[in-house]
């Protein structure tokens, strides 16, 4: 049986991870997608922010708390789908260690190691869940005027008490921030790819269909 190889897809706000899935589900045929769990838990009913509840560290955690147990079930139903389908890639639309950037702890080593003990779990476990790691840089580096809620109504913004300058500018320093934190944890897998938001959507496209017909060649 052929084995499947899993990519995990990872990155900021408006990164261009939907268009990327897309885009290599329409290429190579023989590929499925597992959602990302924040944006189909909260369309699903969890508590979203600002509409039902101010953002709040708390929040945040719960989300989080939420998010790992639902994706570990997510990526085994989809392993079991795609054996099923006969699918050869498994696009996961943010891996499980994404959670860690989330954390409150401001170096990222000390938010990484609280995440995997809570989940009695290991940085090497997670790793070798993915055959690749790509991380799309956020366009809110390279199009700040055009970053915005648009495109995901699942998105929160943690500044909705300011007003409409101040909230972009501390939307766009916020993504830039978690983006960066993101790479952070995701940065020392063996096969960690980084996209610069610089080479647009277009080229993040090219880039990992180049990465995916690479690995799928060695399977």
């Amino acid at each position: 049986m052929r084995r499947i190889l899993w990519v995990a897809m990872t990155g900021g706000d408006k990164s261009g991870k939907s268009a990327v899935c897309r885009n290599v589900v329409e290429e190579f045929g023989e590929a499925v997608v597992v959602p990302e769990l924040a944006t189909a838990l909260i369309k699903g009913g969890f508590p979203s922010v600002p509409d039902m509840l101010p953002w709040s560290e708390d929040w945040q955690e719960e989300l989080q708390q939420t998010i790992y147990p639902a994706q570990l079930g997510f990526e085994t139903a989809y392993a079991r789908y795609a054996e099923h389908c006969g699918a050869r890639i498994v696009l996961v639309d943010r891996g499980l260690l994404d959670g860690a950037a989330y954390r409150p702890e401001e170096k990222i080593e000390d938010a990484i190691q609280c995440f995997c003990a809570e989940r009695q779990t290991s940085v090497v476990e997670i790793y070798a869940r993915y055959d690749v790691v790509i991380h799309l840089q956020t366009t809110a580096i390279s199009q700040p005027d055009r970053f915005g809620k648009a495109g995901n109504g699942a998105r929160f913004d943690c500044s909705n008490d300011l007003d409409a300058q101040t909230r972009h500018e501390a939307s766009l320093q916020r993504a830039i921030k978690l983006d960066n934190r993101l790479w952070d944890v995701w940065k020392e897998h063996p096969w960690a790819m980084f996209l610069p938001a610089g080479i647009g959507v277009l080229g993040k496209i090219s880039s990992c269909m180049g990465a995916v017909s690479l690995l799928l060649a060695k399977k």
